[in-house]
């Protein structure tokens, strides 16, 4: 019964939360490094919005 549960409830992750979450996390990162790292570099705040989502990314799939 616990390894069905556990399949639902995977599944439900990997089609449903998992990619809203990343989305935010990317928007919420970039807006976040954007107000305070926009004056140094333009390019910044996306490359550290990518890095922080791809983080993310491999550490949900690898514990979920």
């Amino acid at each position: 019964m616990k390894k069905i549960l556990k399949k639902i409830i995977s599944a439900i992750y990997h089609d449903f939360i998992s990619p809203h979450f990343l989305v935010v996390v990317f928007v919420l990162t970039f807006f976040l490094s954007y107000h305070f790292l926009s004056d140094y570099n333009g390019g910044l705040p996306i490359l550290l919005s990518i890095i922080v989502t791809c983080a993310f990314s491999f550490i949900f799939d690898k514990y979920l």
